[in-house]
């Protein structure tokens, strides 16, 4: 879900990592300066440099989630990569040769996943055996 989140944002909005976090930034001061302004929160409303706070808040969660969900994930990355470079190539004109080393790459990078997915069974597996035997 957080995949094709950041990926409307940063690729067919057109922002970009930092354009999102600025948009992020942009909706957390502006619901802060409405819930003072319309909302009657004093404490908002008589702070000139409330929705500044808010926009900051705003600005390091959008930093924040963004690397928990995907920036600190190497797995996470390289799915957004891949989405990217098919959606990218849909409905672009290439030449054959063109778009049979797209194919061939796209498909070195999705068996590259596959391995590495079956890699980490195989380490969870050999975990759990290693387990039950010492319970054995």
């Amino acid at each position: 879900m957080a995949n094709g989140y950041y990926n409307f944002l940063e690729n067919k909005c057109g922002l970009g990592k930092n354009g999102t976090h600025l948009v992020h930034a942009g909706a957390a001061g502006g619901a802060t300066w409405a819930a003072g302004h319309y909302g009657g929160i004093e404490v908002i409303s008589g702070n000139w440099y409330a929705p500044f706070i808010g926009a900051l808040a705003g600005l390091g969660m959008s930093i924040t989630v963004r690397y928990l969900l995907v920036g600190g994930n190497d797995e996470k990355t390289m799915d957004l990569v891949l989405e990217k470079l098919e959606q990218d190539s849909k409905g672009r004109e290439m030449t054959t040769a063109q778009r049979k080393r797209l194919k061939k790459v796209i498909g070195e990078l999705k068996q590259a996943k596959k391995d590495d997915d079956e890699s980490k069974i195989r380490k969870e597996e050999e975990k759990m055996d290693g387990l039950v035997e010492n319970f054995g």
